[in-house]
């Protein structure tokens, strides 16, 4: 049995936005669900794990991490590249479109909340330039930062933005 308890680790983390999903309807329900499934498998294949499934006025948010114990590697920002690009191809598969924002780096992790709700999360800069990479990548976009493309560049070719300070 392993015992969840807070710390400081490297992680690398990926926020995905779904846009044009209504999942109030019920083939919105059900398209959600396998969007969900699609996002597990990519994750799960590469030894990840899907943190959150959020759905607000904004559209479909997850959040998925990799480097959470008890199933961490030295190559999880290449993982999470990689679990992003299939995430990517699934969902534009699905006749839908999403922006994707990949960071690396360390992470407060651990569970927060009250006896009445807890959730286990990630808290950190990392966790933040992801999401903030997210909302400034285009239709169908991954963008990553500096340390994700570092880890990243010896396995895969990437294309270069302008450098940009993140809001």
């Amino acid at each position: 049995l392993y015992c969840i308890s807070n710390e400081v680790r490297r992680l690398t983390c990926i926020f995905i936005s779904v846009k044009g999903l209504d999942i109030s309807t019920h083939y919105g329900s059900r398209t959600a669900h396998q969007l969900m499934q699609l996002v597990q498998k990519a994750a799960y294949t590469m030894e990840g794990s899907v943190n959150k499934f959020l759905v607000d006025d904004k559209g479909v948010l997850l959040l998925v991490i990799f480097g959470l114990p008890p199933v961490y590697h030295l190559d999880d920002p290449l993982r999470a590249v990689l679990a992003g690009l299939r995430i990517l191809d699934s969902i534009r598969f699905m006749g839908l479109s999403s922006s994707i924002g990949i960071g690396t780096g360390r992470v407060w992790i651990g569970t927060v909340g009250c006896d009445i709700r807890k959730e286990y999360t990630a808290l950190g800069d990392a966790v933040n330039l992801s999401a903030r990479l997210m909302a400034r990548a285009g239709e169908n976009e991954i963008l990553c930062d500096l340390k994700t493309y570092e880890e990243c560049n010896h396995a895969m070719q990437f294309q270069q933005r302008e450098s940009f300070y993140p809001k």
